[in-house]
């Protein structure tokens, strides 16, 4: 994209902007991770680092490049988490990703799996146990992630709205 996705605008607010609208609207605290304790290894660089430093129980995982989530489907995702509950993530176009859930004391055990050169959340979801979270059919097109300057013109112009279902 040639600079941080986060900064990218979308109906006048960035990305983060938009990921940090809808935690607050779950009622939840949201905390950036820009340095992973563990540099270069993708996602589970900031998926440790979150985890070693979080003061929560459970932490969950946000991609800055998916303006489109809200916070019923974040809520959904952590809907009746207790004690024995495994990690969870949701499944979109053939894969698990973002957003991911997973328990703080999990911290050692990412750090472990990147150790085992695992780096990707689906390896991550699969070593884990994690379940995932089925998501109204309608609510799926909230998980696009945009990788591309393609992705960013068919956002502003699908009428996609951060504030519908």
């Amino acid at each position: 994209m040639g600079r941080p996705k986060s900064s990218l605008q979308w109906r006048g607010r960035t990305f983060l902007s938009h990921l940090k609208h809808a935690a607050a609207e779950a009622g939840w605290p949201c905390r950036i991770i820009a340095h992973d304790q563990v540099p270069r290894c993708g996602p589970l660089g900031g998926i440790a680092t979150g985890l070693l430093t979080s003061r929560q129980t459970w932490v969950v995982f946000l991609a800055c490049d998916m303006p489109l989530i809200h916070a019923a489907l974040l809520q959904r995702m952590v809907r009746r988490i207790g004690p024995g509950s495994k990690p969870r993530v949701v499944r979109h176009q053939g894969t698990v990703g973002f957003p991911i859930v997973l328990p703080a004391k999990m911290g050692r055990r990412v750090l472990e799996l990147i150790q085992e050169g695992v780096r990707s959340v689906q390896e991550l979801s699969r070593r884990t146990g994690a379940v995932e979270v089925p998501l109204p059919k309608a609510w799926m097109f909230r998980l696009a992630n945009i990788n591309t300057p393609e992705d960013l013109k068919r956002l502003a112009g699908s009428g996609n709205s951060a504030g519908t279902d």
